[in-house]
């Protein structure tokens, strides 16, 4: 017994000793002085909780999409994944009223075609809702509540001059369309000018038309949105379809939920008569009016929620789930309602206080936004290894593993290195400028379960790199 432990050592040292080489080597070829990425490097054993590899582990990097992990865990532990977000559509005197939950989800475009519907299914609800009590008309005004969140919708830490760009949609109390008008471009109306046509088509943005017919040459097109406002100029030239239509992020989502609610309505025969605000009508307390009488309602669950967040790495997502985690939980206490709008500081505290319970040092990490897209948010590779063991040991364990991307699934699948690995590997990807992260659950090949990190920081690292040392330690 005591020679097949000693030989099981001597097997790990070894193997140690050769990821260390092998490793060493791919780093080294990742580049040479100031253009070498920084590395921080953990791979740990969930049973135990042993480290098998390090290299610079506990070295704080910008940990880019993989923040959302954190954010994801904190939300799992601090509401549970029986979670549910549910935004109302009712009456209330003569005025049709929306109250927002946070909930991101609503009129997701990918999460239509998968189920076969449209974006406008919940507006149809809606409406068959006001057709059921034999309503023609509102005759009052159409109130979006939304102060589930505060109308901080704009990081600070976020690029404005990207402030169009999807991954930087704004955060609302209510939501719609991942809060992007999606812009497809068509053949010349008139011989000078692309055609297209906006989706949800509404009137709520301003169209500027820059954008150039040609007959030959490449397709370059894109838009633009002034900040502050929601006048959108398409630029660029235009010849042949695209695959897919551009997105553009819109201003206030949750006037914009509101505002195309109202088109969808009037277009199948229900007028409002009155004007479109965003107005609290819950209480103080978040109480529902006595009287609103509700007419329809759309549920996600946060198990969906994080699904999204994690598996298409969708900002919008992750940084909606830390805003419900503020506007739930008070001094690390969760409640069954809300208890203030939720907010990026109050978020940000939460998760930083779940990090340190989870038994995280607190010098390992900053957490600035819940998606990783701000450059001021650290984390270390072993304190993400800390965290991927701490939810290993939770009931909710395979909630939050299945929540991220796998060979077959999500971001993950566009990287060819991990196809063979189906059942294997279950990963988070991360990238923002100078930025390139991986960090999940593997099973190696003594059938271990694995928790590893793979942070760099550097304009040179890239996917290969980072791919090659997870493959060398769990193959």
């Amino acid at each position: 017994m005591k020679q097949r432990i000693l030989t099981i050592i001597i097997v790990a040292i070894t193997n140690s000793c050769i990821w260390a080489d092998s490793v060493s080597n791919i780093i080294a070829k990742s580049g040479s002085g100031k253009t070498r990425p920084d590395f921080s490097i953990c791979f740990v054993n969930i049973e135990d909780g042993k480290v098998i590899y390090e290299n610079n582990s506990h070295k704080s990097l910008k940990p880019a999409s993989n923040a959302k992990l954190m954010t994801t865990a904190a939300a799992l532990h601090y509401l549970g994944a029986d979670f549910e977000y549910i935004t109302r559509y009712g009456l209330l005197g003569d005025n049709l009223v929306i109250i927002g939950s946070g909930d991101p989800l609503t009129g997701d475009p990918v999460i239509a075609q998968r189920e076969g519907k449209d974006i406008n299914d919940v507006f149809a609800g809606v409406l068959a809702g006001l057709r059921a009590r034999g309503i023609t008309e509102i005759k009052g005004d159409l109130l979006v509540d939304n102060y589930i969140f505060d109308d901080d919708r704009f990081h600070s830490s976020w690029p404005e001059s990207q402030a169009n760009r999807w991954y930087q949609a704004q955060i609302s109390g209510l939501s719609f369309n991942n809060n992007c008008v999606d812009i497809e471009f068509s053949a010349s109306t008139n011989g000078r000018v692309a055609g297209y046509r906006l989706i949800p088509q509404t009137s709520y943005l301003t169209i500027i038309n820059n954008c150039k017919a040609i007959s030959s040459g490449t397709t370059t097109v894109g838009a633009t949105r002034k900040i502050n406002t929601n006048e959108v100029t398409l630029i660029g030239k235009f010849n042949k379809p695209l695959a897919e239509p551009i997105n553009v992020t819109v201003d206030r989502p949750g006037a914009f939920h509101g505002f195309v609610l109202a088109e969808y309505l009037l277009a199948n025969g229900i007028q409002i008569k009155g004007a479109l605000h965003e107005s609290r009508v819950t209480s103080s307390a978040y109480q529902i009016p006595a009287d609103f009488e509700e007419i329809y309602s759309e549920k996600h669950t946060l198990i969906e929620t994080i699904n999204e967040s994690n598996r298409r790495s969708l900002n919008m997502v992750a940084e909606s789930v830390l805003k419900t985690v503020a506007a739930y939980v008070v001094n690390g206490q969760s409640h069954s309602t809300p208890q203030r709008p939720g907010s990026w500081a109050d978020g940000t505290a939460a998760i930083a206080d779940f990090l340190i319970q989870a038994g995280i040092p607190q010098n390992e990490f900053i957490i600035d936004d819940g998606c990783g897209l701000s450059h001021s948010n650290r984390m270390s590779a072993a304190a993400m290894c800390k965290l991927l063991v701490y939810m290993a040991q939770r009931p909710e364990f395979e909630v939050y593993r299945n929540s991220f991307s796998t060979p077959e699934t999500g971001t993950l699948a566009k990287r060819g290195r991990f196809g063979k690995l189906e059942g294997r590997i279950y990963a988070k990807t991360g990238y923002i400028s100078g930025a390139n992260t991986l960090s999940g659950y593997c099973l190696n090949s003594n059938n271990q379960w694995i928790a590893f990190s793979v942070l760099t920081n550097s304009p040179a690292a890239s996917n290969s790199i980072i791919d090659q040392i997870v493959s060398t330690i769990i193959k």
